[in-house]
């Protein structure tokens, strides 16, 4: 599976990137890191890096690789380590005029892709989800007004000579160039997901990506003596249908109760929370009357409607080994929203 978060710089990709990649256990590729290698390889060497013709000609002599240390990414210039030497904005510079270069995007295209043959990855950089990995499923475009992101590059930079003013004129003369570039440009993928992380902890940035990689999903979370249930989808209704799961999941694993007789039901509600209380204490209710468990569900959801089918089977303690008792569904901490596009349903629920 292959991640790609695209963005300006400062938008925080890089950091977002590497939290998402060690969460969902998949090799974390720094793109911005490659060509920052070779930029460091044309400083150290004198190269000419704005003669576009030198720069063509000492690719043919570098041989470029991605190596694990100590679980961490370290890059290789003809077999001299160089990662501690990359982070500097000298460098950031001249990595942004040598990109420009189709021969440097070019040599760095198969680097990456052959990374990714062998790995799941989450990979960040300006032309991630449009060139290098276009046919990727999960696409996220970072981005953040233009003074969040000079305060962040500076903050990341200390200590520097730079004034804030002169790193925010740098960082607009190098999306100007990352976006006016001819070869693979720095734009948004159609199918992105856009996220503005003025306002968003790194942590909610985090947490919106991985919930989205992974689709719909339920958890469940701590509430006193009590157990709150969660379910998140790209809708109202994926995320209806996952809270009843984690529903059942109080009861016994959901992979263990077979679909094998189906109910129909729809109920109201003045809003969508109380329509959420609604739907779960009905599944509690056909749980109890029919000594059913559900595993299966269903749910269309119109206005204050909601209109539903669940699968279930008898409960056969033997099979299921219920520990509990699921009394009701409660109103606390309670909510049905949607950010970043992806609906959570939530609440807690009396045992």
């Amino acid at each position: 599976m292959i991640v790609t978060i695209d963005g300006p710089s400062g938008s925080g990709k890089t950091t977002i990137a590497r939290d998402v990649a060690a969460a969902l256990h998949f090799a974390y590729l720094d793109t911005g890191a490659l060509y920052r290698a070779i930029a460091y390889t044309f400083l150290s060497q004198s190269i000419d890096y704005s003669d576009e013709k030198a720069v063509e000609q000492a690719l043919k002599s570098i041989i470029l690789k991605i190596q694990s240390v100590n679980s961490h990414p370290h890059y290789f210039v003809n077999n001299t380590d160089v990662t501690e030497h990359i982070r500097t904005q000298e460098v950031a510079g001249v990595a942004s005029i040598i990109s420009a270069y189709p021969k440097v995007r070019a040599f760095l295209l198969p680097v990456q892709r052959n990374f990714a043959a062998n790995n799941n990855i989450v990979c960040e950089g300006r032309d991630m989800g449009t060139t290098v990995f276009p046919e990727a499923k999960s696409k996220f475009f970072l981005t953040a007004r233009p003074e969040v992101r000079a305060q962040r590059r500076f903050q990341e930079l200390q200590p520097t000579d730079l004034t804030l003013k002169q790193l925010q004129q740098e960082i607009d003369e190098r999306d100007r160039r990352d976006r006016s570039r001819l070869h693979s440009p720095l734009k948004q993928p159609e199918e992105a997901i856009v996220i503005d992380t003025s306002h968003l902890s790194i942590q909610e940035v985090v947490n919106t990506v991985l919930n989205i990689v992974r689709g719909p999903h339920w958890e469940h979370f701590a509430h006193q003596a009590d157990i709150g249930i969660r379910g998140i989808g790209r809708t109202i209704e994926e995320a209806f249908e996952q809270a009843a799961v984690a529903l059942t999941a109080v009861i016994t694993p959901p992979d263990q109760v077979q679909a094998k007789k189906e109910i129909s039901f729809s109920c109201e509600a003045p809003d969508r929370e109380m329509l959420l209380v609604e739907w779960l204490n009905r599944i509690i209710f056909e749980m109890q009357t029919s000594n059913m468990l559900f595993s299966c569900f269903h749910v269309s959801v119109h206005d204050h409607t909601l209109s539903a089918t669940i699968s279930g089977e008898k409960v056969d303690i033997k099979k299921h080994q219920p520990g509990v008792e699921i009394k009701a569904a409660t109103y606390n901490s309670l909510a049905v929203h949607c950010q970043e596009n992806l609906y959570t349903a939530q609440c807690v629920v009396d045992v």
